[in-house]
């Protein structure tokens, strides 16, 4: 049953295990030669944590039969660089493996090369195409924000009344453009992303005053510093 346990991936499984072979070797200490050589499997296993448990289980159930030993030795090998060393002093020389005759070495892969981000749009059409392409997204792409913002930045400067002629319509929807939402926020609402400077190149704001929020039913709500209710149906 453990042969069958103690190599899944399932790391609470694995543990349950190794649990159940203690209790057992416990209560049998003669189970020892048939038992533990198939913490093996636990050897391998890729959480360096169960390694260490199985290895501790060796360790504590051990006996002198050189048989045991060499079944562990050879098995010991699985073992993480960072338990081989333990291994090779419970089971002999032979359980550091042959590889270990270099020093070890943490392989990664190579570091991704930078990719340049594509140029901003090189005309307003396209910065407002972009713009609110992204604006009306429910997705971020980084490069295609930076060269939007990029785009706003670069045509701003060079002629803000085209820019902001021509982005007006395409942004119509945003809560900000419109005065009847507008006026329910006040000026230190801060717009997300592109929103922020699109909203400056057009000169748009949240108004100052701050009206109540809506009230289902029409009941009445009073603002801040106002003696007499005000009412939004």
């Amino acid at each position: 049953m453990s042969a069958a346990a103690l190599f899944r991936p399932e790391k609470k499984l694995v543990r349950a295990q190794l649990v159940l072979l203690g209790k057992e070797l416990r209560r049998d200490p003669s189970a020892a030669p048939e038992l533990l050589p198939v913490l093996g499997d636990a050897f391998g296993h890729p959480d360096t944590d169960i390694q260490e448990r199985a290895l501790n289980l060796a360790a504590a159930h051990l006996t002198d039969d050189p048989a045991l030993r060499a079944a562990l030795a050879d098995q010991a090998p699985l073992l993480s660089p960072a338990h081989r060393g333990r291994a090779a002093e419970l089971f002999g020389a032979s359980a550091t493996g042959a590889e270990d005759t270099e020093p070890y070495r943490e392989i990664l892969p190579p570091p991704p090369l930078p990719v340049p981000v594509a140029p901003a749009p090189e005309t307003v059409a396209e910065t407002v195409e972009l713009v609110a392409a992204l604006v009306n997204s429910r997705t971020v792409n980084l490069d295609e924000f930076e060269r939007a913002l990029d785009g706003l930045v670069r045509h701003s400067h060079r002629d803000r009344a085209a820019l902001a002629e021509a982005l007006g319509p395409a942004l119509a929807g945003r809560w900000w453009l419109d005065p009847e939402d507008s006026r329910y926020y006040t000026t230190s609402v801060q717009l997300p992303g592109l929103e922020q400077v699109a909203a400056a190149v057009l000169g748009a704001r949240p108004a100052r005053e701050v009206h109540p929020p809506h009230v289902a039913g029409g009941a009445t709500a009073t603002t801040p510093g106002s003696a007499s209710p005000t009412t939004r149906a």
